[in-house]
């Protein structure tokens, strides 16, 4: 709807300067700084462990998995665990592929192409096991999150 005029320069703009990264960065911080101190500070120490312990978790069994199928440590650790954990491709597999091959001088497509694989098995293994959490929710109703804040059990 825009000319050709307007258009060109504001879309060069827009992607040479990155404008959107900091856009949306910006709307997270704003949203996060205009949160109640109290409820913010609550919220982090409930979440920080058990995020924390999960995180070291699954990295220790993801390792030992990949580690007991004949892969070895180094190469499960760097090549599937952490690029699952990195979260998905636009922000994790292709940033990733891009340091790993600055660190190990190694072309980053090759890269790129070992660890899209285990991103994209992983990330589909999420979404299916996501779906099959619904219906132990309604099977077990205490198991159900909202249902569970309603009946004030969550403190």
């Amino acid at each position: 709807m825009l000319p050709d005029s307007i258009a060109k320069p504001v879309t060069d703009f827009t992607v040479s300067t990155q404008f959107l990264y900091l856009f949306i960065a910006a709307v997270i911080v704003g949203s996060i700084l205009g949160m109640d101190r109290n409820v913010l500070i609550r919220g982090f120490f409930k979440i920080v462990v058990p995020l924390a312990t999960g995180s070291i978790a699954a990295i220790a069994v993801g390792t030992a998995s990949g580690t007991a199928l004949g892969l070895g440590a180094r190469d499960t650790l760097l090549f599937v665990v952490i690029p699952i954990m990195a979260g998905g491709i636009g922000e994790g597999a292709i940033p990733l592929s891009m340091g790993y091959a600055d660190i190990m001088h190694l072309e980053q497509g090759d890269l790129f192409a070992r660890v899209l694989p285990p991103v994209m098995f992983g990330s589909l293994t999420a979404i299916l096991l996501a779906g099959l959490l619904k219906p132990c929710g309604e099977k077990v109703p205490a198991l159900h999150w909202r249902r569970a804040a309603r009946a004030g059990r969550t403190r």
